[in-house]
């Protein structure tokens, strides 16, 4: 085992979860877990043995980071936020940008025929209602 210094060592483990936040979020884009996003706005051009590949090499590095870690002894510190926390924040702030795209809040970039207010009103209105009822379920 090699002697890092704390700030060596704090930058190692910081820059690796970065590393991972970033291959995590590929791994997204690929439909690993079995869906794409619809909203994403990349074209799925690798063949099914490159996707294979990138998800097998992402696996590679994560493990590898990971043992680095472990045989420098440099401890990943686990986050204080928990996911129930981020979920109830997530969910209040997604109540905030569908709200923020009902028509009053849409004037400025010109009118809004009657039908279509409406129909947008509805749309945030069921929208919200999911989110409320998401946000219940998780106090």
């Amino acid at each position: 085992m090699v002697e890092f210094s704390d700030n060596h060592r704090r930058v190692l483990a910081n820059s690796f979860r970065y590393v991972d936040k970033r291959l995590t979020t590929l791994e997204t884009k690929l439909g690993v877990s079995g869906q794409q996003s619809p909203f994403h706005k990349l074209t799925m051009d690798l063949s099914p043995a490159q996707k294979r590949m990138v998800i097998t090499h992402i696996a590679l590095i994560q493990e590898a980071m990971l043992k680095f870690l472990e045989d420098q002894e440099i401890p990943l510190r686990q986050e204080n936020t928990s996911i129930w926390r981020c979920a109830k924040t997530t969910t209040q702030f997604l109540q905030i940008i569908f709200e923020e795209l009902r028509p009053n809040y849409l004037r400025g970039y010109g009118a809004l025929p009657e039908t279509a207010a409406r129909e947008l009103n509805e749309f945030v209105t069921n929208i919200q209602e999911l989110l409320g009822q998401m946000n219940d379920e998780l106090s």
